[in-house]
């Protein structure tokens, strides 16, 4: 009888602990996942998740792009899902999770408060960081860059999801960003020169 060569036979170790954690991963029940991750984030990244015991990244993400097509997520950017059973949300919650030194622009503040007149088509977030844009079905934010020594006048706000930065209404900062600005560009209000206290 002619023998077999165990050489071509054989299946390497990590694939079979990869098809092992694959069938763990496939069998979580997501709708269920993502109800109680709504209790503390509203936001879910695809490969921090992946990081918990017997996830694998790519199923993650694609169990979440078939969530997205059924209406229970959004996908918000390249890791990024928002968790549409986050309780309260506003879109202000991903601001400082997106850029932590950055806070929601006064143009923002002043809509969402019904003074200013102008609808931006998206949450205006200031920034000392990168300038980006992110969007979704729901919500949109601009991130614009400001100079380190211009990040003050804003007040946390809290939320059920803790606390997120917003520009005071009352300083006058440069956390009013004019309408038709470039994305990463930043028009100071006339006041913006006035020193922090």
């Amino acid at each position: 009888m002619r023998k077999t060569n165990s050489n071509h036979c054989a299946i390497p170790a990590r694939s079979i602990r990869g098809v092992a954690r694959t069938m763990k991963t496939s069998r979580i029940d997501w709708a269920k996942f993502i109800s109680e991750e709504a209790k503390v984030s509203p936001l879910l990244k695809s490969d921090e998740i992946a990081r918990r015991p017997g996830m694998s990244e790519l199923v993650v993400r694609r169990s979440f792009l078939r969530l997205a097509k059924r209406g229970m997520i959004e996908h918000f950017a390249k890791k990024w899902f928002i968790n549409l059973f986050a309780r309260d949300f506003s879109g202000g919650e991903l601001v400082n999770l997106l850029r932590p030194r950055s806070y929601v622009s006064l143009q923002t503040v002043l809509r969402k408060a019904g003074i200013r007149s102008q609808t931006p088509v998206s949450i205006t977030g200031v920034t000392t960081g990168e300038p980006e844009s992110f969007s979704s079905g729901t919500v949109s934010i601009t991130f614009r860059h400001i100079k380190p020594s211009l990040y003050w006048g804003f007040q946390a706000r809290r939320t059920f999801y803790g606390t997120y930065n917003v520009c005071r209404t009352g300083e006058g900062t440069v956390g009013l960003v004019l309408p038709g600005a470039k994305a990463g560009e930043l028009s100071p209000s006339p006041t913006s020169s006035t020193s922090a206290s």
